[in-house]
């Protein structure tokens, strides 16, 4: 099980939940083909899954596989919750195809919220960002901007909720703050007193919250 991951509180989840290798790298820092390839060689193994966890990974990571000396299959996480959630379906007793088949499965079943700020003004899909602001991010679409991190974390969360939620998981960055995980954890109490707010510490960059819904 080889997993991209940045931050170290991610790779040690990714390694809780079964992850051999882990590979550094993500929004700003993506591994090569070789880098891919190398950590598959590295791991001695007779097979191997490879989750890349970011969209733009994905077929560097198909290209090694297609060059590995044993057999290998590519999940296609385009994030870290994504990545999470298909380690839930992985089963060591299984035909890699088949544990490919049920892993990629689970990717459905859960939204990804991340939360960044803009570096510069810009214009996307027709809403106006500023320098400054924080964007929310819900699988790869930009759905609320605001000067506030802990408003655009709330907004985008309430945004991702829905009737079938049941558990709200929020990987803190590097730049988190304690108060603006209280302030989310209570506008999701206050929506749905049911829903289970989980917290760990990522400690990812660029991104100071990534926030799951399942």
């Amino acid at each position: 099980m080889i997993a991209v991951s940045s931050g170290d509180g991610i790779s040690a989840l990714f390694k809780d939940l079964g992850v051999t290798t882990i590979i550094s790298g993500g929004q700003t820092m993506n591994p090569s083909i070789q880098d891919i390839a190398d950590a598959i060689a590295q791991a001695n193994a007779k097979q191997a899954l490879i989750l890349p966890n970011n969209g733009n990974i994905i077929m560097a990571a198909e290209q090694a596989a297609e060059v590995s000396e044993i057999p290998v299959k590519v999940v296609h996480t385009k994030t870290i919750a994504q990545g999470m959630s298909a380690m839930l379906e992985f089963n060591p007793d299984a035909e890699l195809a088949d544990n490919q088949s049920a892993m990629e499965g689970n990717i459905a079943l859960v939204k990804s919220g991340e939360v960044t700020h803009a570096v510069r003004d810009t214009t996307i899909d027709g809403r106006e960002i500023k320098n400054g602001d924080y964007m929310g991010i819900v699988d790869g679409k930009i759905i609320v901007t605001d000067p506030d991190v802990a408003t655009a974390a709330i907004k985008m969360v309430i945004e991702m909720l829905d009737e079938d939620s049941e558990i709200v998981t929020i990987l803190t960055g590097q730049d988190s703050s304690e108060t603006v995980v209280e302030q989310i954890t209570a506008a999701v109490e206050a929506i749905d007193d049911e829903v289970e707010v989980q917290v760990y510490a990522g400690g990812q960059p660029v991104y100071p919250y990534l926030i799951s819904v399942e």
